[in-house]
């Protein structure tokens, strides 16, 4: 009986005994009891996933499970169960924020991936680093996010916004836009957007001539239309979400704004098309995923996800299913799921998954090329520039 407690509980009883400061070493960090707690159970390896998923889960947590089912039939994670705990943050800072305290204080957990929102994910990185728990963003662009000084758990699976920004750009000087208006939600995914599309468009050649955060209503949209047609412009550039986007289409359209519109990959979405209709059409988005690709590792998503839903995958179903590949991926790589080794594994894996091929850089950033630029058609997305 006593040999059998300590072969099953003998991994916890080292963590209380590092809890309590008794192993001779005095005080230790939260990064070394994660460390410790990361690979004391020898059944299941623990990731938590923090999201939108009632407002705004875009198919996200249908690319989390698709992995996480392929990971296990595969024979799991270092020879254990992988598991995903699901949060709702419902894109409130306070709710992100209190998410990213209970995570931190929870030793077990070796990994977060999340959140949607750059304005939750800046500010909820800094409680992950401290408590020595690794980061993996699918979703913030914002700049910011990575790079700090001392920052080593953080990383994004994505291109940042100057990646997107200058694609972007280019595209819209190919096509002959030359005075363009940018529109921004007033937060850190809003202005970083903007930001960036602004200097690469002024790079190009392309003047902004009008730059607008967070409009009151439809008439004051129709005042400002009319400003701009006295500037002559010939384009709109939405820095915004993919859900207050949607309303500024539907009030563009209404004041009967005829130019080209331009979106960042937040309006590659569900939630978007649907709430846009009719209205959404030609709309041109950077994306991060195409399910037209003929890259291998897209195709093979893309039939895996139809054969499990039974439907199209969307752009953020990819980064999802991607962010839970990578992990493994790096914890395979590393033997651990220990959260400092697991961050040093990212930093020199190469893999290609259903986005592209993914590598990081010493500041946690995707290196890789990863935008595509698409347009709305008949209610689909399709790709026209990859």
């Amino acid at each position: 009986m006593r040999n059998r407690f300590r072969k099953r509980h003998g991994g916890w009883l080292l963590i209380v005994l590092l809890s309590l400061g008794l192993s001779g070493c005095g005080a230790i960090s939260d990064a070394d009891r994660r460390a410790a707690a990361s690979n004391a159970d020898k059944h299941e390896v623990l990731i938590a996933a923090v999201w939108p998923f009632e407002r705004n889960n875009d198919l996200f947590s249908e690319g989390l499970d698709l992995a996480v089912e392929e990971i296990n039939a595969e024979g799991g994670v270092l020879g254990r169960t992988l598991r995903i705990d699901k949060y709702d943050d419902h894109s409130s800072v306070t709710d992100g924020l209190r998410i990213a305290q209970q995570l931190a204080e929870n030793p077990r957990v070796a990994a977060v991936i999340g959140h949607r929102n750059s304005y939750i994910s800046v500010p909820a990185s800094s409680i992950y680093e401290r408590a020595g728990l690794l980061m993996m963003s699918p979703a913030s662009t914002a700049p910011e996010l990575t790079g700090r000084s001392g920052s080593r758990l953080i990383f994004r699976s994505i291109s940042s916004d100057i990646a997107l920004a200058q694609e972007l750009a280019q595209y819209a000087y190919q096509h002959n836009n030359r005075r363009m208006v940018i529109l921004y939600d007033d937060n850190a995914y809003g202005k970083g957007l903007a930001k960036s599309f602004e200097k690469f468009a002024q790079d190009r050649g392309i003047a902004i001539v009008d730059r607008v955060g967070d409009y009151s209503d439809p008439a004051k949209l129709r005042e400002l239309k009319y400003k701009w047609e006295q500037l002559a412009y010939d384009g709109i550039f939405l820095a915004q979400s993919n859900l207050t986007a949607a309303q500024t289409v539907l009030d563009l359209r209404e004041a009967k704004a005829d130019v080209p519109l331009f979106g960042g990959n937040a309006v590659d979405s569900v939630e978007f098309r649907k709430m846009t209709g009719l209205a959404g059409e030609g709309i041109l988005a950077g994306s991060y995923f195409s399910a037209e690709s003929s890259r291998a590792a897209a195709k093979r998503f893309v039939d895996a996800y139809r054969v499990r839903y039974r439907s199209e995958p969307s752009q953020y179903a990819a980064l999802g299913y991607d962010a839970v590949r990578l992990l493994a991926q790096a914890m395979t790589q590393a033997r651990s799921a220990a959260p400092a080794r697991v961050a040093e594994a990212l930093r020199a894996v190469q893999w290609e998954g259903a986005v592209g091929k993914h590598s990081f850089s010493d500041n946690g950033d995707d290196s890789a090329d990863l935008v595509v630029i698409k347009e709305l058609q008949k209610g689909v997305y399709r790709t026209i520039q990859e």
